[in-house]
């Protein structure tokens, strides 16, 4: 009871209000190695991994949604521990306790990693704009081109699929309307 107690204080999650299991998930049993299993659809692929994706996640896992939990996807070159499994890292430890969120090494600028997420039996799909603290007007446009290319890749390719993409740069959102692509 005393544990339970201090993991509280460290961790203000309240994770009785989420579907989260007691004991956290090891990386080496979330990582996925191949392809996603064939029995798993209408997940959700989240592109790119970042310092504070707890905050995407939890949302994603209350127990308000009642049924509606997806199985969560994240398709990304970034390391999260090494290729065993282990050297659990801080992101990980961030989402380590919700339950059904697999890791998978690959690029959403990558058809085959793509196809390995399943992204065909998929339900939505976020993009994560790359981003650093204090970048320049410019470099932040810069970190946006790769998020508008897999959108624009995604979206010619997947039809029935929900795509949302954050940005570091408000301008950039103008490459997403249709039609505007010729102004630039």
């Amino acid at each position: 009871m005393h544990e339970e107690r201090m993991s509280t204080k460290t961790d203000p999650v309240h994770y009785e209000n989420y579907f989260a299991s007691k004991k956290p998930m090891p990386l080496s049993g979330a990582r996925i190695r191949n392809s996603l299993d064939k029995t798993i659809e209408g997940h959700i692929i989240v592109c790119g991994i970042v310092e504070g994706i707890k905050n995407l996640i939890l949302p994603l896992r209350t127990k308000q949604l009642g049924t509606q939990m997806r199985p969560i996807v994240i398709l990304s070159n970034d390391i999260v521990g090494d290729e065993d499994g282990n050297g659990d890292t801080y992101i990980w430890s961030e989402i380590n306790r919700f339950e059904e969120i697999y890791i998978l090494k690959g690029s959403a600028l990558n058809p085959a990693d793509l196809e390995r997420a399943r992204i065909q039996k998929a339900r939505a799909i976020i993009i994560i704009a790359k981003t650093t603290d204090g970048s320049s007007s410019s470099n932040r446009k810069m970190m946006d081109a790769d998020a508008i290319f897999m959108y624009k890749t995604i979206e010619a390719n997947f039809k029935n699929l929900i795509i949302v993409t954050e940005l570091a740069s408000m301008q950039a959102i103008a490459f997403l309307v249709p039609g505007n692509e010729e102004r630039y």
